[in-house]
């Protein structure tokens, strides 16, 4: 499987010292991907759940009529360098269109290359969407030569056994042949979804491209049901990420030209680091502001401090020991990618050569998208 989409911003800091929780009492975005290497200055991780997969197949290596422990992980080391091929031709693509990625993250149903923004010309959507199974079905016809050329036999079409070249060739067909499929994420979806735009605008567009996605999803459950469970667990995905694709391309059309000063609180209240906690509290019950920049003696931003932390931790404590260090937004950033949208950030200082000029908060982001 394969897909594109656009890359939240990182998950914001914690203060220092702190065990990793949130000072509004919530846990903060943990990141269940590992990091195994870069390519092209593209981030390739591997997803936790990845780990279900190389033990499925470590079991399968244990039965006695099964291929060896040796054969079975080179096959998926080879199975999914094919997929992050598949993936990097995207990314190199959109790359050439003015379109960074910034990860590949592997899960065990394939890749998915995360944008740092989505595409607003829908002829740029259709290059990247077929960069990839471009590159399968060029790779595919390559190991088929090299097969040929080492006489290894190349029909009937096998996954599971049969000549390792032989093997590779097809299974790339496969994964083109798959991707093409028209179901948002994947990247006939997208193809659908840019054919789509040339006659209505993108949201509608989405709509309908996840509305077939849907169909083919619940064909793919109920095909996978009869046949093969991975079937059902991809259909499954492609089914939730449809839906995930039609609301985020709403909120894009919604605020794709949108900034932060836009929606920003201007000359909010700010605190310095060595204020009591209990005057902080008094400034609290006279101000609709629930959330406060900490800044230095000079202006300059230090962090946040929430209302949830205020209500519990001791009165004659300092602002400073519940302080968030949480970086700060730009006046001109785009809401989009600000990370007010997707829950990264509930609220964050705004600051404009050094000094705090604003503070935006989630819920008021989220008005735009209504």
């Amino acid at each position: 499987m394969s897909g594109t989409g656009k890359l939240p911003p990182p998950p914001r800091p914690t203060r220092p010292g702190s065990s990793g929780s949130r000072s509004d009492g919530s846990q903060p975005r943990r990141s269940l991907s590992m990091r195994i290497g870069t390519i092209a200055g593209i981030e390739i991780r591997v997803h936790a759940t990845f780990l279900l997969l190389v033990a499925l197949v470590a079991l399968a290596a244990n039965e006695k009529e099964g291929p060896t422990m040796a054969s079975s992980m080179s096959w998926l080391v080879a199975l999914f360098a094919c997929v992050v091929a598949h993936e990097l031709g995207h990314s190199l693509v959109a790359r050439g269109s003015g379109i960074e990625t910034v990860e590949i993250e592997l899960l065990p149903i394939g890749g998915i290359s995360k944008l740092a923004r989505r595409p607003d010309d829908p002829r740029i959507e259709l290059r990247i969407a077929i960069a990839g199974p471009i590159v399968s079905v060029a790779l595919g016809m390559a190991f088929a030569l090299a097969a040929v050329a080492a006489r290894v036999q190349m029909w009937p079409p096998a996954l599971y056994g049969g000549g390792f070249l032989a093997r590779l060739a097809w299974v790339n067909v496969l994964l083109a042949a798959f991707n093409l499929l028209p179901a948002l994420p994947l990247d006939g979806g997208r193809v659908l979804r840019g054919l789509l735009e040339q006659r209505t605008d993108r949201e509608r567009a989405t709509r309908l491209a996840a509305l077939v996605a849907r169909l083919v999803a619940i064909a793919m459950i109920g095909v996978g049901f009869l046949l093969n469970v991975w079937l059902v667990l991809i259909g499954a995905f492609v089914y939730v990420a449809s839906s995930a694709e039609a609301k985020a391309a709403m909120i894009h059309e919604r605020v794709k030209d949108r900034h932060v000063s836009d929606v920003m609180i201007r000359e909010p209240i700010c605190v310095p680091p060595d204020e009591p906690l209990a005057q902080l509290l008094g400034v609290m019950s006279t101000t609709a502001q629930r959330d406060f920049p900490v800044v230095a003696a000079d202006g300059a931003y230090l962090g946040l401090v929430r209302a949830s932390v205020l209500l519990h931790a001791a009165p004659d404590a300092r602002v400073r020991s519940v302080a968030d260090s949480i970086p700060p937004l730009a006046p001109d950033d785009l809401l989009e990618t600000s990370g007010l949208l997707d829950g990264t950030l509930s609220a964050a200082a705004v600051v404009s050569e050094g000094r705090v000029v604003g503070l935006v908060r989630a819920a008021d982001a989220e008005l735009l998208t209504r």
